[in-house]
């Protein structure tokens, strides 16, 4: 990646991802860089082009980012999801796009819009503000139960015996 003025002088050569840098964002107030890449990585940057942080994909490769227009959130696309982290690298949650590559990222100016574009020529439209627990639990049980079952910090005996999931999942 290469960092410019906007009279055009190369500030930095940045030098972070090991494959193809696929999309870059400014936060709305331009104090952070994000870049996306194959690599699954999303790299925070500050103004120099230092890196800041390392947020992991955990496989699949990024696509495309962007900021919410408050700057607190990030969202990230991929394969067919969307990942929204929050300012300090947590994963808040991710959302089940399409069957295709999801190409790009948006959020409305109020925020409370998501939009991507998918390869199969869709536009998906999410409105973040009905996402709550209860939502994503009833949209997610698999994946939580998957979670519960094959996560290497639990103990799947314990995850079977409480069956956490299945008091959490109604339709499971």
């Amino acid at each position: 990646m290469k960092l410019w003025t906007s009279d055009g002088n190369l500030v930095k050569d940045i030098i972070g991802h090991t494959r193809r840098v696929n999309g870059v964002a400014w936060s709305p107030n331009g104090d952070v860089l994000a870049s996306v890449s194959l690599d699954s990585t999303v790299k925070i940057w500050n103004q120099n082009g230092q890196l800041k942080k390392t947020l992991m994909g955990y496989g699949d490769g990024f696509i495309s980012v962007n900021f919410s227009p408050d700057g607190k959130m990030l969202a990230v696309s991929s394969d067919n999801k969307i990942r929204l982290w929050d300012q300090d690298g947590t994963l808040l949650m991710a959302l089940k796009g399409d069957e295709e590559e999801l190409t790009s990222v948006s959020f409305s100016p109020d925020g409370k819009m998501l939009g991507a574009g998918s390869g199969k020529g869709n536009i998906i439209l999410r409105n973040l503000s009905d996402i709550t627990l209860e939502n994503l639990l009833e949209n997610n049980c698999t994946i939580l139960k998957d979670y519960l079952l094959h996560n290497l910090n639990i103990n799947r005996k314990d995850a079977y015996r409480e069956q956490n999931y299945h008091t959490l999942c109604k339709k499971d």
